[in-house]
């Protein structure tokens, strides 16, 4: 890179950094330096859409989850139109769509393709491999905790599990249940933001 290029690149920080992220967004469709610039997980690309999202967002005001990048996280909180498997048009300002769990935005018919209801009773896969993946609760007409799972972490999961020698499948368990434990800690804290900005919303 040349030096009129990085000082190029330097006032284009600047320039951009006082835009909104819907605009920055608009903006890495325009060329493939801007794409390349604004879709990178640098330091300073990150730094650009945090201070602008703070800057001019009061949703979300959480931080970004471990998993996402600043990018990414904004659309998929206020962005996001279409499914992300088949892009089907979806309104993520519901909450429905957005699956924190499982970190994907879905219409239901490929939700329902792409996970699996486990009742309490079921033995379609290990037990102790259910505390090992992330699950979204919901109570069904007869009483029964219904938990639903993204089919592809459970095969994964379980993959994984029958692989390992008996001596270090415990070990394994709990580092995935502490990591379970701990994203869905989280997701309960991007929930309350989704319900917070909806009632303000609506009122």
């Amino acid at each position: 890179m040349s030096f009129m290029e990085i000082i190029e690149n330097e006032i284009l920080v600047k320039i951009i950094s006082y835009l909104l992220p819907q605009d920055l967004y608009s903006l890495t469709l325009i060329n493939k330096r801007y794409r390349s610039l604004l879709w990178s997980n640098s330091p300073t690309t990150q730094t650009i859409w945090r201070n602008s999202r703070t800057q001019y967002l009061t949703y979300p005001s959480l931080p970004p989850p471990l998993w996402m990048s600043e990018q990414k996280y904004i659309w998929f909180t206020l962005l996001a139109r279409s499914c992300q498997l088949c892009s089907a048009p979806v309104n993520v300002q519901n909450i429905f769509p957005k699956n924190w769990e499982f970190g994907i935005i879905c219409c239901t018919k490929c939700f329902d393709q792409n996970t699996i209801s486990i009742i309490r009773d079921d033995q379609i896969y290990p037990p102790i491999l259910l505390t090992c993946v992330p699950s979204v609760q919901r109570c069904v007409d007869n009483g029964n905790a219904l938990r639903i799972f993204w089919r592809q972490d459970l095969v994964t999961a379980e993959q994984e599990f029958l692989y390992l020698f008996e001596n270090v499948q415990r070990s394994w368990v709990e580092q995935k249940q502490k990591r379970v434990l701990e994203l869905m800690e989280q997701v309960f804290e991007y929930k309350r933001q989704d319900l917070l900005y909806l009632i303000n919303r609506n009122l």
